[in-house]
C-alpha cells in the first residue's frame, strides 16, 4: 500500500508540474488516493482558499470531491442520469415538482449520507433541490 501510495502521489505531482496546476498538500493528496484509489486524471483547483477540489475518473464516471485544507473528505458529487434515481426519490420529486423542469440530476455523497440534487428550472428561476435517500426533501435554494 505504501509503494503503490508513493507512485500515485509521484505520478500527481508530475502531472501537477507537467501542466503547472497548483496541488494541494501531502495530507489531502493521501486522503484522496484512499478515498479513490482506482482514479485517473485528477486535476485539482483551490477554492476559497480554504477547499480543495479534485475533478477525476473514477468507476467510469466523472466525479468531483472536496476535500478540507486538512484533508478531511467534505464530498463527491456525480452526474446522475434520470432513470437511475431511485424510486423513492424519483416518486417524490415527481410529486413536488414537474418532471420536464430538470436540467441536472447529481447524486451527492457526504460523510452524513447520500443525497439527490435536482438543478431545475421554474419561470426564469433555477433550483437546486436536494433529496435523501428516503425521498425527503432536505434543502432547496435559489441558484
Amino acid at each position: 500500500m505504501k509503494r503503490s501510495l508513493k507512485h500515485s502521489l509521484a505520478g500527481m505531482l508530475y502531472a501537477a508540474i507537467e501542466s503547472k496546476q497548483d496541488l494541494p498538500g501531502k495530507q489531502i493528496l493521501e486522503s484522496f488516493e484512499i478515498k479513490f484509489p482506482e482514479a485517473l486524471y485528477a486535476t485539482w483547483t483551490l477554492k476559497n482558499n480554504t477547499i480543495w477540489e479534485a475533478s477525476f475518473l473514477w468507476e467510469k464516471k466523472e466525479h468531483t470531491a472536496l476535500f478540507s485544507s486538512g484533508g478531511q473528505w467534505i464530498e463527491t458529487h456525480s452526474y446522475l442520469p434520470l432513470g437511475t434515481v431511485p424510486m423513492v426519490v424519483q416518486k417524490k420529486f415527481n410529486k413536488d415538482y414537474p418532471r420536464n423542469q430538470v436540467k441536472h440530476i447529481f447524486i451527492l455523497r457526504k460523510p452524513e449520507g447520500v443525497f439527490y440534487e435536482f438543478l431545475i428550472r421554474l419561470g426564469n428561476k433555477q433550483y437546486k433541490v436536494r433529496y435523501n435517500s428516503n425521498g425527503e426533501m432536505k434543502e432547496q435554494l435559489f441558484v
